[in-house]
């Protein structure tokens, strides 16, 4: 984890969305490295694909871990290259199931935070 990134501990908080479906609060839970609007920012992204892919309009819980830097694989390809990256799992709880998603943050060359959002393979803790 880039040492620079101090971990936030959220406990039961509970974020509005602002989707196409009619959710408007979800129970968030975990250690992330992200603050609160940035948490808000991955939130919306995450219940958007959630509706518009999974075709649910209930997510009831998203859990939040940092991954081990050495638990990735790292790839030059990706938008966030090969520099200062944290890599966590976020799992979100909808409509009686659930599905692993890997959030990846980095420093912007022009100030601020980027992330990107993948949905991890089954398998995949």
């Amino acid at each position: 984890m880039n040492a620079g990134l101090k971990a936030l501990v959220a406990s039961a908080m509970l974020f509005a969305a602002s989707t196409a479906s009619a959710q408007t609060e979800v129970r968030f839970t975990g250690e992330t490295t992200a603050d609160e609007t940035l948490i808000r920012d991955v939130m919306q992204h995450l219940i958007s694909y959630i509706h518009n892919n999974l075709k649910c309009d209930n997510v009831e819980l998203v859990e939040a871990g940092v991954l081990p830097e050495e638990s990735i694989r790292r790839d030059p390809t990706d938008p966030e290259g090969t520099g200062p990256a944290t890599y966590e799992n976020w799992v979100a709880t909808y409509c009686g199931t659930s599905k692993s998603f890997l959030v990846v943050f980095w420093a912007s060359k022009e100030g601020g935070t980027m992330f990107r959002i993948v949905l991890r393979p089954a398998g995949k803790p």
